[in-house]
């Protein structure tokens, strides 16, 4: 008997092959009917015997493709219609938007193939994709996922590949971006004058390609168009043209990263653990923080190195002649990335000497993702391209909310039906090019999304520019989350937490419901609320964000304050420092001095800290590592590559428990590690020890928290948990007091996570009427 059943498929199902994968399936179980998109997801019609049906269903997760994520198919019965085939038809446009969109996707082994075929039509052609890889975020204008509603509709189809696109035995069938050299984008070379290059020779851009490799292998700056902007390139082994790229970009001792040819490179020059195997060649091709260092010009300051291997076609071809090449991000210094040719032209001559460009749009801008491994589980330290634009669901339904993240390592959130939509890494909201993006890009994710919010999140320092922004939205409710709230509910959203737990969050700055600048805190708390019942002591922060630049401000902050002598000595470096790692390591001058302990005794512009990260630049700068920073957190980064992993010791600390909050305090720790300094201990011993006496004294902490409370889960997030050695030992101390332990693996733990964290408190908020937070 013949039967008829509509359903909607909702997850990741456009962008991934899954409309043809049906096709497919549907006519091999002797269906009829059709298959669309729509903003829900995919609708499907199929008709045929009831066998076939069960048959259909049955086996539609095994057949879906290896991308797709199918989260939820509803069914209905309706009266046959008598289909005479089954098609892909148009897609359905008009509805609130359920879809997830894919991210960017990494070229697949058979597209790779093909660029090496000199018999293919596509033989060395360096925007070849299917539905199995390509593009996906970066040039989708809206949805739902179709050619016209990206940046390739300009791009008519040629005959071959229009045959592709509706042949259901195809692997282009429905790809979106497929192109060949005949009808699609091709290169070009700008060069400082202005200069087009042309590409005559081949409609691949051959020569331009040709000539770009050229100018790399003569020690020049070339900036590479990608995916969701340009890149900076250079010979990852010719240190003059790293010195220049560093010395034209302005970041002198900021680790760069390094993009091998293949693997079996990679593996010629740094260890690899399987995990990170798994990441470097999993879809997202992210770039993943490994152990050693692959040369001093490119982590001056850490034994690690930041890798990643080709996940364009034109990266392949680019990187033939060469092992490596550093690519980092087309941009002046905290700006965006450029992401079109009048961008790049701001980079010809003042940084870059030429960029290879091409004429694909690029519908929005997506820096490279930043993993490192911690045994087999994910940590983001840049959560980007191949991740975004994924949703994580936080609750069951909720009214649309926008949380509009931090300062610094800014994200957004939007949240519809339960989902939330973190945004592609930012930046920082200081500079005008940036809020100028961020403002931008909340419009075209609203956009895309269909979502009007009726609930705004933000963060509660009133400076704050993302903060100032969500008090001018218009027709919405807004509510204000203290900022390590947020970071404790980002894990808590994460992993699905309802029930109280004991946060932990160590980070730099956070706007404190008392007038001081928290950082070191403690917090019972639920997704709505917070209870602060313990935080690290506090100390003066001399000339407020100048401390930050200049850690030693702080070195003398707490020296005055637990009675240390200043000393100009340090501690040995370690064995593996470069000369160039060793610079900014001046101390102060006697006058900068006084006038920072007349600035400490006065107590004017010394807002009380009690921040984690402030600890960590302290100990770098009495340890001589770093006086002054040349980036955020460059002392805490120097100290823990100083730390020996091999050393269990730890110094003496404190907890003052006469009064709520309880007080940890470091006092004896700073006393004692500066003496074992002045003895002449090796500073890896004396690292190690401190990060051991923090882990320590946190687990202390908590269990006795846990135990008055009768809680036993504890999650740890802030930025100064991005330091693996603290995490892992903070980790092991809470398990073996025997609590459950939960860290930030969807998104950071630096405040490019805590917009997750705002949203998911203002849904709990909106759940819990009457609900504010305590301090």
């Amino acid at each position: 008997m013949v039967a008829r059943v509509r359903a909607r498929v909702e997850g990741r199902v456009q962008g991934v092959g899954f409309r043809p994968a049906v096709f497919r399936h549907a006519v091999a179980c002797g269906l009829t009917g059709f298959v669309r998109n729509d903003p829900r997801g995919v609708t499907l019609d199929v008709e045929g015997e009831e066998e076939g049906l069960a048959l259909f269903f049955e086996g539609l997760a095994e057949h879906a493709p290896c991308q797709a994520d199918i989260q939820r198919v509803t069914t209905r019965r309706l009266m046959p219609k008598g289909y005479d085939s089954f098609k892909v038809i148009e897609s359905e446009a008009l509805g609130q938007v359920k879809v997830h969109l894919p991210p960017d996707l990494a070229t697949c082994p058979t597209c790779f193939e093909e660029l090496k075929d000199p018999g293919n039509r596509r033989y060395r052609y360096p925007f070849t994709n299917c539905v199995d890889c390509g593009p996906r975020f970066t040039l989708v204008e809206s949805l739902p996922y179709d050619r016209a509603n990206t940046t390739m509709k300009v791009f008519k189809l040629c005959e071959d590949c229009e045959g592709e696109y509706h042949d259901p035995a195809d692997r282009r069938f429905h790809a979106e971006p497929n192109a060949c050299p005949t009808c699609g984008p091709h290169l070009f070379l700008l060069q400082q004058d202005d200069a087009l290059m042309s590409d005559g020779d081949s409609a691949t851009g051959e020569a331009a390609l040709r000539e770009a490799r050229a100018l790399l292998a003569a020690g020049s700056i070339v900036a590479v168009k990608g995916l969701g902007g340009y890149h900076l390139a250079c010979d990852a082994f010719n240190e003059e043209a790293v010195a220049c790229l560093r010395r034209r970009k302005n970041r002198p001792h900021k680790s760069l990263a390094v993009m091998f040819r293949d693997l079996a490179t990679l593996r010629k020059y740094l260890a690899v653990t399987d995990a990170e195997m798994s990441e470097l060649q999993s879809p997202a091709r992210p770039i993943v923080v490994v152990a050693g260092r692959f040369s001093p010009a490119i982590s001056p300051d850490t034994n690690n190195t930041g890798v990643f291997l080709p996940y364009t076609p034109l990266h392949h071809l680019l990187l033939e002649p060469f092992e490596a090449l550093v690519l980092t991000s087309g941009n002046r210094r905290d700006e965006p990335i450029a992401r079109d040719e009048p961008g790049v032209r701001l980079l010809l001559g003042t940084i870059a000497h030429a960029a290879l460009a091409h004429n694909r749009p690029i519908a929005r801008r997506c820096d490279d993702s930043v993993v490192q491994v911690d045994d087999t589980c994910r940590r983001f330290l840049r959560r980007s391209r191949g991740f975004v634009p994924t949703p994580i669901r936080i609750a069951p339904a909720s009214a649309p909310v926008l949380a509009t993240g931090g300062e610094l390592k800014n994200t957004f959130c939007l949240v519809t039906d339960g989902e939330a939509y973190v945004s592609q890494y930012i930046g920082e909201l200081r500079d005008y090019p940036t809020w100028a993006f961020y403002r931008e890009e909340i419009e075209r994710w609203r956009d895309i999304l269909r979502v009007d919010p009726e609930v705004v999140a933000y963060d509660l320092h009133p400076a704050y520019i993302s903060s100032v922004y969500a008090q001018e939205v218009e027709g919405v409710s807004t509510v204000g989350v203290q900022h390590h709230h947020a970071h404790v509910v980002s894990v808590m959203a994460e992993k699905g937490l309802e029930r109280p737990v004991l946060g932990i969050a160590f980070d730099g700055t956070g706007y404190g419901g008392d007038g001081t600048v928290w950082g070191g805190e403690f917090f019972v708390a639920d997704r709505a609320d917070f209870e602060r019942v313990a935080h690290f002591k506090t100390y003066p922060l001399p000339g407020g964000d100048k401390a930050v630049e200049e850690p030693w401000r702080m070195a003398l902050s707490m020296r005055m304050a637990e009675g240390i002598p200043w000393s100009p000595s340090c501690a040995s470096p370690p064995r593996w420092w470069s000369p160039a790692g060793w610079a900014g390591t001046a101390p102060p001058g006697r006058d900068a001095m006084e006038a920072v302990e007349g600035l400490i005794k006065s107590g004017i512009n010394c807002p009380l800290t009690s921040s984690a990260g402030r600890l960590f630049d302290a100990v770098a700068s009495l340890l001589g590592l770093c006086h002054a920073a040349g980036y955020e957190a460059q002392g805490a980064i120097r100290l823990e590559a100083a730390a020996d992993p091999q050393d269990r010791g730890r110094y003496p600390f404190a907890v003052q428990k006469d009064q709520s909050p309880w007080t940890v305090d470091f006092g004896p720790t700073l006393v004692e590690l500066v003496r074992d300094r002045d003895r002449g201990k090796d500073v890896g011993v004396i690292s190690a020890r401190f990060h051991e006496t923090v882990a320590v004294a946190a687990a202390e902490v908590a269990a006795d928290v846990c135990a008055a409370r009768n809680l036993s889960d504890v999650v740890l997030s802030g930025g100064v948990f991005q330091n693996a050695l603290l995490l892992r030992r903070t980790t092991r101390a809470l398990q073996t007091a025997g609590l459950a332990v939960h860290a930030n693996s969807l998104v950071p733990a630096n405040d490019g996570g805590i917009s997750l964290g705002q949203a998911a408190v203002a849904v709990a908020r909106g759940s819990k009427s009457g609900a504010t937070s305590c301090v």
